[in-house]
């Protein structure tokens, strides 16, 4: 079995596995496009009940990792904009990598005034209620389960439009939900900020979003879906 996150990690021998899973659809499209297999879809899944179903945090950040795919520069150019707004709203990130003194540097080159970066967390439900909104700035990603787990806590989310997360809200309207997911234009610094200025301008938003997490992205089916791949796998090779 290969588990397949992204696009720019699927290039391993696609003749080995037996199976192929992925956990959206655009990206099985792109195997089958590509490599001429398909997948089966998985979608990502979250222990709902470890994160609690309320937020009353104050800080504007998110738990990532501190690489510029993670797109945290084009936040903090954006939040140099914001800030002229919301000079009282602090910014918190969790992390670890190796572009944080990148991050720490531009912070003092752009005059930015209460951002602060802090060190990787191991259980981010302890954390996530310091948030009032999250952020996926990133230029890249397959889908992050941060968006599960903010989602999951009923926080408000800020993410780029990037094939995953939008096919994951649209999936969601289709099923007939509101999630307060809100998204920019990839690598767009003046329509990330503007987006900020608004949902700062409206917290806090009603939100449906730990109802949906519960029933679409689940541990318990996760674990069922890839148990049963894994019970047809043996089968075969048996």
């Amino acid at each position: 079995m290969e588990v397949v996150h992204r696009m720019d990690t699927s290039d391993c021998d696609k003749r080995v596995p037996t199976f192929i899973i992925t956990h959206s659809y655009y990206l099985a499209d792109f195997l089958g496009k590509t490599y001429g297999r398909s997948a089966i879809v998985i979608p990502n899944a979250i222990e709902v009940d470890k994160f609690p179903e309320k937020s009353e945090g104050k800080f504007v950040g998110a738990i990532t990792s501190y690489s510029k795919s993670k797109g945290i520069d084009l936040f903090l150019k954006a939040w140099k904009e914001v800030q002229k707004l919301f000079s009282d709203v602090p910014v918190r990130f969790y992390g670890a990598g190796q572009d944080l003194p990148l991050f720490t540097k531009m912070v003092s080159d752009l005059g930015l005034k209460n951002v602060e970066f802090l060190g990787p967390v191991a259980h981010p439900e302890n954390h996530l209620t310091e948030f009032k909104l999250f952020v996926v700035p990133s230029r890249i990603e397959g889908f992050p389960t941060t968006i599960l787990e903010a989602l999951a806590c009923n926080i408000p989310v800020l993410a780029s439009a990037l094939p995953g997360i939008l096919e994951f809200k649209k999936l969601s309207e289709k099923r007939g939900f509101s999630l307060p997911l809100f998204l920019f234009n990839p690598e767009d610094i003046d329509d990330l900020a503007e987006k900020l200025i608004r949902l700062l301008s409206s917290l806090p938003h009603c939100s449906d979003g730990r109802t949906y997490v519960s029933r679409y992205h689940n541990a318990k089916d996760h674990c069922r879906a890839y148990l049963e791949v894994l019970r047809q796998a043996l089968i075969l090779v048996s």
